[in-house]
């Protein structure tokens, strides 16, 4: 995901300072910061966990007053002032991009990894040559963490209803 999101901020010549938001242990990894001022130096970068984000959302928090409340908390920490791009470094976050382009009031670019990451998966295949002209059989989604609150979330993503069954992990004995 990060790799993407790194060449989109770089074929984008009018950001020239890039916030970023993500969990506590992505910030810290600083793999965003690393890769960006590897690659352009003149880059102003800042970064700041927001930890409270992801359970949010995995909780069905957003889009609501509970979440605008949080979000704007974030977005107003002076780490976050005066940048042109917003990097989202968490794939929970394209739920609350809506929100975060209203604080923005739509002045500031707000990278999510939903569009950059499909569009490179899909160049890859088709290079590869494996791209399918045909979708064949079911969709499939394996998850790590099945909770209730999961169950509501993929229909957040995508404009269909999900019907999620859980099924057992074989582990080792």
């Amino acid at each position: 995901v990060t790799h993407p999101i790194i060449e989109a901020v770089m074929a984008d010549n009018t950001i020239r300072r890039v916030g970023s938001i993500a969990t506590k242990t992505t910030i810290a990894s600083g793999i965003y910061q690393e890769k960006l001022m590897l690659r352009k130096a003149t880059l102003e970068f800042s970064a700041l966990p927001t930890p409270l984000l992801a359970p949010m959302i995995e909780e069905g928090f957003y889009n609501d007053k509970i979440s605008h409340e949080i979000i704007y908390s974030y977005l107003a920490q002076p780490e976050l002032s005066n940048i042109d791009a917003l990097i989202l470094g968490c794939t929970h976050y394209p739920l609350i991009k809506e929100e975060i382009n209203d604080y923005y009031q739509n002045k500031v670019k707000v990278i999510d990894s939903t569009t950059i990451v499909a569009n490179k998966v899909k160049k890859i295949l088709e290079i590869e040559g494996l791209l399918s002209p045909v979708r064949t059989g079911p969709d499939k989604y394996y998850v790590r963490d099945y909770t209730d609150s999961f169950e509501r979330t993929p229909s957040a993503f995508f404009a269909i209803t999900f019907n999620l069954k859980l099924h057992n992990v074989w582990t080792p004995n």
